[in-house]
């Protein structure tokens, strides 16, 4: 049984983290961070359509999927979905030669793929509750 609380308490801790991280850049407003994302990416070669776009999408993106593991709906695509997430992310800030943040995201992974490797001890969720999967 602890295994499975063991497990909660990780996807739980993830989400909130993730779905704080949404909500804040939503409070504060999508500008603010879209234009603080323009001036850190101003040296990077990406063009501006794709920070703006990002910036834009980000905070949604953080906010569902946040969410999602939270309840435990719909894990394993969630899982997934976070996971591809931080190579988007990873790749930015790899473009400005961030390494600290990179390191960081880099643990984020991790425990995408540690959750998603133990998958099966996802029994506190609401895919159990609504029997979606295991």
């Amino acid at each position: 049984m602890n295994e499975y609380i063991a497990f909660f308490l990780l996807r739980a801790g993830l989400g909130l983290n993730i779905l704080l991280h949404g909500l804040v850049r939503l409070k504060n407003g999508r500008s603010l961070f879209v234009n603080a994302l323009g001036r850190e990416f101003e040296g990077s070669g990406l063009p501006p359509v794709v920070t703006i776009a990002t910036g834009n999408s980000l905070p949604y993106l953080e906010t569902g999927i946040g969410l999602l593991l939270v309840c435990g709906l719909e894990t394993q695509g969630v899982l997934i979905a976070g996971c591809l997430l931080m190579f988007l992310l990873l790749t930015g800030k790899s473009l400005v030669s961030d390494w600290a943040t990179v390191t960081f995201q880099m643990i984020y992974i991790l425990v995408y793929c540690i959750l998603l490797f133990y998958l099966q001890l996802n029994r506190i969720s609401a895919d159990v509750f609504f029997s979606l999967k295991p």
